[in-house]
């Protein structure tokens, strides 16, 4: 037990300390692919993103979270801000004591008309289309109450006539209280190369995030499995801290609904409140989620996934 409680006490220094700005230092500036940044599970999204200690978030959420699933597959769409869409697929195998995985994300706009000249020479009328994506392989091992996990992502990011490639670890740990219902979690995720333009360099939206959940069974008289989620965060090159609580309630029947709230303190995005709601039937598992925010337009996401 002992021996447990220090190398969860070391992991998540480890990663606290990896995602340090003395650790990161010279990387500071304007933060290429901001889709990395966004929630891509429903569930996660409508708890108003406090999930980082929570099963079954996904690779995404925090790659330690897979070790707690079983073997499916997932795919989410998102509509954005605009004409913003995301695209989200992922499958989960169990690999001898682990768990592996792969997730692959696309982020982008349709073609646009230009209205703006490029190189200095006019160019009206054409089209240009802005779109990220990435691939990334997922491992996760799982010892009693403990989990740890990382991936490997390649990332490119295409703005109008320019594209560039980059290379990213994810890494992250949960653990289980043994006598009581919680958990925490950690995790540092896009950590990598920079982005390199033709004419500029950015880096990748680094994420430290640190959370825990308390799952209850019964509260008030009332058999009705409630999960409450923290989660605190901070994107390292832009300095950007915040928050997410978020909490969701077993109805039964395989219902369950969803709420949230989140406030990050920066430049372009302020607090949001989400809802949500889930639907498991055997193998099968629909979700949704809405978000809101004082300066975004409402956010929605779709999921459908399947447990073999």
């Amino acid at each position: 037990m002992y021996s447990k409680t220090v190398v969860v006490a070391l992991s998540l220094v480890f990663l606290i300390f990896l995602g340090s700005p003395a650790v990161l230092k010279g990387s500071i500036g304007d933060a290429g692919a901001d889709f990395l940044g966004l929630e891509t599970s429903p569930r996660i999204s409508a708890m108003g993103g406090a999930g980082v200690a929570l099963p079954h978030g996904g690779v995404f959420n925090n790659p330690a979270a897979t070790s707690w699933m079983s073997r499916g597959t997932r795919l989410s769409y998102e509509k954005g801000i605009g004409d913003l869409k995301s695209y989200t697929g992922d499958y989960n195998q169990p690999l001898y004591n682990g768990m592996v995985g792969v997730g692959i994300r696309y982020h982008g706009i349709d073609d646009r008309e230009r209205n703006q000249p490029v190189g200095g020479e006019p160019n009206f009328g054409s089209s240009f289309t802005n779109s990220s994506f990435s691939v990334g392989g997922y491992y996760s091992e799982r010892n009693d109450n403990f989990s740890w996990g990382g991936g490997l992502n390649i990332i490119n990011d295409s703005l109008h006539d320019e594209s560039a490639t980059a290379v990213a670890l994810d890494a992250g740990v949960q653990y289980e209280l043994r006598d009581y219902p919680a958990r925490f979690g950690t995790t540092l995720k896009n950590l990598g190369t920079d982005l390199e333009y033709l004419d500029k360099s950015e880096d990748l939206p680094t994420e430290l995030r640190i959370g825990g959940g308390w799952m209850i069974d019964e509260y008030y008289g009332i058999e009705a499995p409630l999960t409450l989620a923290f989660d605190l965060y901070q994107n390292l090159p832009e300095s950007w801290t915040g928050y997410s609580l978020g909490a969701e309630v077993d109805i039964g029947h395989g219902v369950h609904l969803r709420t949230g709230y989140s406030d990050i303190f920066g430049e372009t995005v302020d607090s949001s409140l989400s809802f949500g709601i889930g639907l498991k039937v055997d193998q099968l598992t629909v979700d949704y989620a809405h978000r809101s925010g004082d300066k975004l337009d409402s956010q929605n996401i779709f999921a459908i996934g399947y447990e073999f």
